[in-house]
């Protein structure tokens, strides 16, 4: 009996004899299985994502623009009669900061730096060249402006990254699975099963579910884990050798 794909995917997370039956289905069932997974553990990351980048957009209307000393971009730099520090948006004109430097006193907002824009949130960081910003020159009121459009349509922007980090995330797990398929094979050189590549690679898609689902939980909760990347490939290799072992081994005969 066939076993629907969310079945499946609550199969991989206790009931390991169950998953070892699944080596038998086809590629493009697998492969659709890594597609829906996949799409589960990207929720954790996706609501904690939009929450607080909208968040810090929101944050940033709340700036009295009016009471920041003029700015403007010439030559794809920024000039400004003096350096502003608000809650949510600063200007220097002559600091070349990173993200990291940044983050030590402000947690959300815009920063306006010499040659590129920080937008800070709590859960991830980006940088701007202001040629991202569609022209070399730009006045305060043109920054402003486009600053506003950023958060109208802040929505669709979120979207749309959500969509990329989905489809690259899914990219990096099929590499991932195929890499521990390769360890699935010396494991079941060892215990003696008679399966093919094919095999382990599609058991492998199972016995990383539980892994990435906790690794997504950790980064959903913004919890940093020392040396959890090891965990990750440690707890998929014993899963991925617990599943082979429930394979009935070829019997032989004197």
């Amino acid at each position: 009996m066939k076993v629907n794909l969310f079945k499946q995917f609550l199969y991989s997370l206790y009931d390991f004899k169950k998953v070892s039956a699944f080596r038998m289905q086809k590629m493009g069932r697998t492969i659709a299985y890594i597609f829906l997974f996949m799409l589960i553990v990207s929720i954790p990351f996706a609501l904690s994502y939009s929450i607080q980048t909208s968040s810090a957009l929101n944050k940033i209307q709340t700036t009295n623009f009016t009471d920041i000393p003029d700015f403007a971009i010439q030559e794809e730099k920024l000039q400004a009669e003096e350096q502003y520090v608000g809650d949510y948006f600063v200007v220097k004109p002559e600091s070349d900061e990173t993200i990291a430097s940044v983050q030590e006193t402000l947690d959300e907002g815009i920063v306006l730096l010499e040659d590129k824009a920080l937008l800070i949130t709590k859960v991830l960081s980006f940088e701007f060249p202001y040629t991202a910003f569609g022209s070399d020159n730009m006045t305060k009121d043109e920054i402003i402006q486009f600053i506003d459009d950023i958060n109208t349509n802040k929505y669709f922007i979120i979207s749309i990254y959500l969509l990329i980090y989905y489809v690259f995330s899914t990219g990096v797990k099929f590499i991932e699975i195929t890499l521990l398929a390769l360890i699935g094979l010396f494991i079941k050189s060892r215990l003696k099963k008679n399966i093919q590549y094919r095999h382990v690679w599609i058991l492998t898609a199972y016995a990383i579910t539980l892994p990435s689902l906790i690794i997504s939980f950790i980064d959903g909760i913004q919890l940093s884990i020392p040396y959890a990347g090891v965990a990750f490939w440690a707890l998929g290799s014993f899963l991925l050798y617990k599943i082979i072992s429930y394979i009935p081994t070829p019997k032989k005969y004197d």
